[in-house]
């Protein structure tokens, strides 16, 4: 009977200590959106946005395991000029990483790394739709009382460029890395 007390009271603490934290994450694209280039009397060039921002959620698990879900607003869009003038085009991009974590031990800086699956849709080209791929990233917890800033960098991998080619020149990038810096609570 024992055991079976000392068993419970040791669960118990691991699923108390669990903690929820919610906050916002920004940050800045190393890469470009689009892969562009020159081809005869066309040229496009990216024209994205350098900002990315939105709504995160993390569950802090027992021995530095967790989970994390942001939901990443960016404006993107490119720069084409044809024959007869210029052509810009903008849309939005809404990114939805979900990553495990793993933090290593500390009191008030904790490395960490994760990795999952990111999904990506956009509004504002008619032909760029969704589409889905792996993401991880690595970076560094600071706590302060109550409060996180975790700066990290990560990296996902597209896995279908699903957008119709602009005269054949234009592609949205498969390897996309970002700079990005969280503030939970």
């Amino acid at each position: 009977m024992s055991r079976f007390f000392l068993a419970l009271v040791l669960f118990s603490s691991c699923a108390f200590s669990q903690s929820l934290s919610v906050g916002v994450r920004a940050g800045v694209p190393i890469s470009d959106a689009f892969s562009s280039a020159t081809s005869g009397n066309v040229s496009v060039a990216d024209a994205s946005q350098r900002l990315a921002i939105g709504p995160t959620l993390e569950l802090r698990l027992p021995f530095g395991l967790g989970v994390s879900v942001d939901a990443l607003y960016r404006r993107i869009g490119y720069d084409a000029n044809v024959g007869q003038g210029p052509s810009v085009s903008h849309g939005n991009s809404f990114q939805f990483p979900i990553m495990a974590k793993y933090r290593l031990p500390g009191i008030v800086m904790r490395p960490f790394v994760g990795g999952g699956v990111a999904f990506q849709t956009t509004t504002g080209f008619k032909s760029f739709d969704g589409r889905t791929g792996l993401v991880l990233g690595g970076g560094l917890d600071f706590k302060l009382t109550r409060f996180h800033i975790t700066p990290e960098l990560r990296y996902t991998r597209w896995g279908t460029d699903n957008l119709v080619e602009y005269f054949n020149v234009l592609r949205p990038t498969q390897n996309q890395a970002d700079f990005l810096v969280g503030f939970t609570f």
